[in-house]
């Protein structure tokens, strides 16, 4: 759990217990072990199992090519053309702060003594009236999905980017609900994930939720998110490997 303690205008503002192992304090926020942290995404502490050369399939890459052609604003053939082959693939991401650990499903498959914590929260910005041909004003959308896989992919230098330097970019591979609504404030559930995924930021994760399912004749499964601003317990991951 995280803990709160009072700010001086009389607020609360969370604290991130350390953790202590033989004596020795570890700064939650520091890379451990197997785990890895870059510059381009601080909020994510990126871990073991990693695929330094994973190949993605066609279907990833074209995925991942519609998502950079709205980030750049550029056409998809020219984004496809800069993809590289390689992008490796991490198993598992501890959120900075004493935020949770997310186990993606591909971990999850090479180990079955994985926790299932692979269902989450993100939040990504949509057309607010997707009807109307014309671009309109973007909103945030609080979504629940399930995640498959974290890619690591470096854009070489472009001048059609306008970067003189490789950047870095950390993806994550879900599949969504197609449940909207904020699941911390009000009841929320969903029969399936969709069939398909997509790609989105990595950062756009924001906890790991749960989910269980009820009903009889008509089985729909509830969302648990205890996430709010204040307190929310932390969802972790068996760190054996």
């Amino acid at each position: 759990m995280d803990y709160l303690r009072p700010e001086a205008n009389g607020g609360t503002e969370r604290t991130v217990p350390k953790i202590i192992i033989h004596g020795e304090h570890l700064d939650p926020d520091k890379p451990r072990m197997g785990e890895e942290i870059f510059d381009e995404a601080p909020a994510s502490i990126l871990g073991a199992p990693r695929n330094k050369k994973h190949i993605p399939n066609n279907s990833i890459r074209r995925k991942i090519a519609i998502y950079f052609t709205n980030v750049y604003n550029k056409p998809y053939q020219h984004i496809m053309k800069l993809l590289p082959e390689v992008m490796p693939r991490w198993g598992k991401s501890r959120i900075v702060g004493g935020g949770d650990k997310v186990s993606t499903l591909w971990a999850q498959e090479r180990r079955t003594k994985y926790r299932d914590s692979s269902f989450v929260r993100y939040e990504v910005a949509v057309d607010s009236n997707p009807r109307v041909r014309r671009k309109t004003p973007l909103v945030r959308r609080i979504c629940y999905g399930e995640l498959h896989e974290i890619l690591e992919c470096v854009i070489p230098p472009s001048e059609l980017l306008g970067t003189g330097m490789p950047t870095r970019h950390l993806l994550a591979l879900v599949s969504d609900s197609g449940a909207y609504m904020d699941a911390a404030l009000t009841p929320t559930s969903f029969t399936n994930l969709s069939d398909t995924t997509q790609i989105i930021a990595l950062a756009s994760v924001s906890s790991v939720c749960g989910r269980f399912l009820y009903g009889t004749n008509s089985r729909r499964w509830a969302i648990v998110d205890r996430s709010c601003e204040l307190a929310r317990p932390i969802f972790s991951v068996d760190d054996d490997d």
